[in-house]
């Protein structure tokens, strides 16, 4: 689908909420086609794919494909995914997922550590589906997660009190400080699921990492991973210190939270800015010291982000997201997805042109 395809595709589903009456039943979301393509590209029977990383599977990525399934309205989808990862991740037996599994040798978990972003992600898609699907076991489920995050995930730092979220329950806390994943804060996620559930100290959380993001952005673009000890902060022992891969969901996440003046967008589009008019090419590894692009990519996900942020920036009417295509790599097909979900519920008027 092109642009103006997707412009069609917009007035017919305005066309179809107006036919039915306002609240009559739910809106066709104008990018149902792309969400099509991306299921037949990268799920396979309930099992979200990466089909870069050995065709693994990932939490993560499950949390991502069950937010995308509430927000195009597929329960069976939703319903398959969280199966799948109920049968293959829900092995630890604490309410927290494994990681990561691995297709071969007839499909292991090979490390039975949980990722918290992970778990933060199934269990926003759990809260929102008990309300979109009116289940409210759902809800009973998403609060067993949010629990589970809190007790073997989330720490109270000892000066002055703020509340951090690990990377995962095991191997994050060392002598020398605690290691974070800064783009592991889904700040509207936190906050959703702290309101859903009652687990209040998720907000915490949110509002504490929403000062670390601000803070990390005053010395350069938000690192892939950070130490912090105390209220020091400086690169993590044979992790990346440079705002890559990880990071490049850091803005998508910000914005999508409503927190456009975070310091950490301010980062992210002067770099942008860098970007010729034109360009297919993306940084997609940013040096945290001096700001220079240090690898490119033209996969168009990874543009998605910077498009909307423009559009919400200039407070315009059309954005610069690219067309979607399945015909790209899982990580910035999804991000693309993503953020198409994240301009229909905060900018509508960003539709991309």
């Amino acid at each position: 689908m092109d642009r103006r395809q997707f412009i069609l595709a917009s007035g017919a589903a305005m066309a179809c909420m107006i036919a039915s009456g306002a609240g009559a039943q739910t809106p066709v979301h104008p990018a149902q086609i792309y969400w099509d393509a991306w299921k037949r590209t990268f799920l396979r029977e309930g099992r979200v794919v990466d089909n870069v990383q050995m065709e693994a599977s990932h939490s993560e990525g499950q949390g991502y494909g069950m937010i995308l399934a509430v927000a195009f309205d597929d329960r069976s989808t939703f319903a398959s995914m969280l199966d799948w990862a109920d049968l293959h991740l829900g092995v630890r037996g604490d309410g927290l997922f494994a990681w990561r599994w691995l297709e071969a040798n007839g499909g292991s978990v090979p490390d039975l550590n949980n990722a918290s972003d992970g778990d933060l992600f199934i269990a926003w898609a759990l809260a929102r589906a008990a309300r979109r699907f009116d289940n409210p076991t759902y809800l009973d489920r998403a609060r067993i997660i949010a629990r589970a995050l809190i007790e073997k995930c989330v720490i109270t730092t000892e000066d002055d009190g703020r509340m951090l979220m690990l990377p995962a329950q095991a191997g994050f806390s060392t002598p020398d400080g605690h290691i974070l994943n800064p783009s592991y804060y889904m700040i509207r996620a936190m906050t959703e699921l702290a309101e859903a559930t009652g687990e209040r100290d998720l907000a915490t959380v949110a509002r504490d990492g929403q000062r670390l993001l601000a803070r990390l952005a005053a010395g350069g673009p938000v690192p892939d991973w950070v130490l912090v000890n105390g209220s020091e902060f400086g690169p993590a022992p044979g992790m990346s210190w440079n705002s890559g891969y990880e990071a490049l969901r850091v803005p998508l996440y910000l914005a999508w939270s409503g927190d456009v003046q975070n310091p950490a967008i301010n980062r992210f589009r002067t770099v942008m800015d860098q970007v010729p008019f034109g360009s297919d090419q993306t940084p997609v590894v940013i040096d945290r010291e001096t700001s220079a692009p240090l690898e490119w990519s033209a996969e168009p996900g990874y543009r998605a982000c910077n498009g909307l942020l423009a559009c919400m920036d200039e407070n315009q009417a059309g954005s610069a997201i690219p067309a979607f295509t399945a015909e790209q790599s899982y990580y910035p097909a999804t991000l693309h997805l993503l953020t198409l979900v994240a301009q229909w519920e905060i900018s509508p008027q960003c539709v991309p042109v």
